[in-house]
């Protein structure tokens, strides 16, 4: 009895989520439609609330990855990025989001309007490889977006220090300077 109790609070909550990541790229694309200019970058980097503070529309390319497999559309994808050279053994995020932003982004059979194409890219100096290559990448597919390339201490956090913390401060201001830079631009 307790395994059908779990499962039926899953499911509720995978129904909630589902919402919740469908309101989400609906924002994304609304905001876009609206002339706010869109950043890509990695998820879990610190620089969200910046990208939010500064009226910049954040968007996860890596997270669209589970939703084109859910769509279907993971498949072609991959077929995308295989045909421009890319392995089959590389990480199935990278082949995924590369093979998307070479198709037509906003296909009849793309879901929720697909990703909204990027005014600023925030390009990882740390992170997996293949979120740093998934970066090079979309500099190339997206050579109008301004790119910021950010570096963050990649440290465990027991191992975390003072200078560590300088130096992510640091990298703070120079993404603030940066916006304020490329606000007339974008």
């Amino acid at each position: 009895m307790e395994k059908t109790g779990k499962s039926k609070k899953r499911l509720k909550a995978a129904g909630r989520l589902s919402q919740v990541i469908v309101n989400y790229y609906l924002e994304c694309n609304d905001a876009k439609a609206k002339g706010k200019p869109v950043g890509w970058m990695p998820p879990m980097n610190g620089a969200i609330e910046i990208f939010y503070a500064m009226d910049l529309q954040p968007v996860f390319p890596e997270n669209w990855s589970p939703v084109c497999a859910a769509f279907g559309l993971a498949p072609g994808n991959f077929e995308i990025a295989g045909d421009m050279g890319y392995s089959r053994d590389l990480c199935g995020y990278l082949r995924n989001i590369t093979g998307y932003v070479h198709s037509s982004m906003h296909g009849d059979s793309v879901p929720l309007g697909g990703l909204p194409e990027p005014d600023i890219l925030l390009s990882p100096g740390a992170g997996c490889i293949p979120v740093m290559k998934i970066f090079h990448i979309l500099e190339r597919r997206f050579p109008e977006a301004r790119v910021f390339f950010a570096d963050l201490p990649q440290v465990a956090i027991e191992n975390i220090r003072d200078h560590h913390i300088r130096y992510a401060e640091y990298e703070m201001h120079r993404l603030i300077d940066f916006r304020a830079i490329t606000k007339s631009c974008v």
